[in-house]
């Protein structure tokens, strides 16, 4: 089950660098940042999130032990999320748009809304397991 799971991870992060790849024009031997909002220091989510972050990582290392995608290694951008207020996810996703991520995986967050209108003007992939209704019908 455990490397079933594993398995899902490589796969979503590998399209997610893929696709970034494919939307951002780069030198070859820039990285391809994956940010990952991850909630380090509040009350909640801390240990779902670095459940998260260590699979997304694990599949960074993979990835880049295969050559990473088009020739390009992949690197994790983690930021300490504050995912209990609107403008914690807000501040959280702006963070990694402005420090250059070419895309964003994120295990969940409380309030999904505001993350999703920011990261939706910039363009780039935003992969989050957000699977509430209210969530997946947006």
């Amino acid at each position: 089950m455990a490397h079933l799971l594993r398995r899902n991870v490589i796969r979503t992060t590998a399209g997610l660098a893929l696709g970034a790849a494919l939307c951002t024009p780069l030198m070859a031997a820039d990285p391809i940042i994956i940010g990952i909002p991850a909630a380090q220091s509040g009350p909640v989510g801390v240990a779902d999130h670095q459940d998260w972050t260590n699979g997304a990582t694990m599949a960074i290392e993979d990835i880049n032990a295969s050559g990473g995608v088009p020739g390009r290694p992949l690197e994790a951008g983690i930021i300490d999320l504050d995912m209990l207020t609107p403008e914690g996810n807000v501040a959280g996703i702006q963070a990694l748009i402005e420090g250059g991520a070419h895309a964003i995986a994120s295990a969940f967050t409380i309030i999904p809304q505001p993350a999703m209108d920011t990261a939706a003007p910039s363009g780039i992939p935003y992969v989050h397991g957000n699977t509430s209704s209210v969530n997946v019908d947006l």
